[in-house]
């Protein structure tokens, strides 16, 4: 049972949930027209809009509906929390932000920068496997924006190619922060059994306190996938998967031939089972930013996006990804969205 005073800090929270963006004092849902649907998320579905007050018609948000019922579970409130407060206070080139964020009796409304990029899952499936130099590029970028998290307290803890988008000038953007964690104190420790499978760290299957260390890891499989096509200790049966991954004696096997001595052995120290020794325990970012793979990256200038990009996605000009059979279902789909209840 929920006491009084955590159910009202609770649902103090849901209802914080629905401000602190742009100009969310004066904005409506009626502000923006919905074009298209685009995706499905955890609690409500995610739509293609325009803001009907800005000049500007080529400029398309991602708006993100939340059903207040399905956050009533304290642990989905503090999820939808986080995510509102990373995707509201963190301010890095290559990590998402909320552009507005509002709220009904019954919905929040999140909305961020339409990215027409795709992920980087959907590019790597057309591609099978990334050449080293792309994926180095992507890499660097993923270190710097964990090591800004990391300073700031935060714990990713769904590091993957699908919450990795991919913007018109080919640098990324990391996105999703709904399994993140912030911490109260620089080295404190949590234990929740949260990740996506294949990017579980060993010692959060373990039921181990764990650390931003965890993040690190994720770090290792997402180069090894991207340069291999597949994650290292991916078995469809996801209790071998999870044995694999906790067992010291089972390391990544390379079978593909053009992979640098570097890169492998980044893998490996990324990859290492015990998290005290694994590469970024010690001094986080720092330590791997100084790893052989990375001597060529030059991170200051990557940062500011001075570096050309390895890979543009080829983009379709905006108004042919949206017909009128595509708002009329939108529009449709949206009503029964903001209609349904339990």
């Amino acid at each position: 049972m929920v006491s009084k005073s955590r159910s009202s800090t609770l649902y103090s929270k849901l209802s914080d949930l629905g401000g602190a963006a742009q100009a969310q004092g004066t904005t409506r849902l009626e502000d923006f027209q919905t074009l298209k649907s685009v995706g499905q998320g955890s609690y409500g579905k995610v739509y293609l809009v325009r803001n009907r007050k800005e000049t500007d018609a080529d400029k398309f948000y991602a708006m993100k509906i939340i059903r207040k019922d399905l956050l009533i579970d304290q642990k989905k409130i503090q999820q939808a929390y986080v995510e509102k407060e990373i995707l509201n206070t963190c301010e890095h080139p290559f990590i998402m932000n909320l552009d507005f964020v509002f709220q009904n009796d019954s919905r929040i409304f999140f909305l961020m920068k339409y990215i027409e990029g795709g992920d980087l899952f959907h590019h790597l499936q057309k591609k099978r496997r990334f050449k080293e130099g792309v994926a180095k590029f992507y890499a660097a970028q993923v270190l710097l924006a964990l090591g800004y998290l990391h300073k700031k307290r935060i714990i990713y803890r769904d590091l993957k190619l699908e919450n990795i988008l991919l913007e018109r000038d080919g640098y990324i953007l990391i996105s999703d922060f709904g399994l993140s964690k912030i911490l109260s104190q620089p080295e404190e420790q949590t234990n929740s059994l949260v990740g996506t499978a294949a990017y579980v760290a060993p010692e959060i299957l373990r039921g181990q306190g764990y650390d931003k260390s965890v993040d690190w890891w994720a770090l290792g499989i997402l180069i090894y996938e991207m340069l291999h096509g597949h994650p290292p200790f991916y078995d469809k049966n996801i209790y071998l998967m999870f044995q694999k991954i906790k067992d010291e004696r089972v390391q990544p096997q390379y079978s593909a031939t053009d992979i640098s001595d570097e890169a492998r052995d980044l893998i490996k120290q990324l990859l290492q089972k015990d998290s005290q020794l694994r590469l970024g325990s010690q001094n986080d970012q720092s330590d791997i930013m100084k790893h052989p793979w990375f001597s060529d990256v030059k991170f200051s200038k990557l940062e500011q996006k001075k570096v050309k990009a390895k890979y543009k996605p080829e983009i379709s000009p905006r108004e042919s990804h949206i017909s009128q059979s595509d708002v009329l279902k939108a529009h449709q789909e949206q009503f029964q969205d903001l209609t349904k209840k339990k």
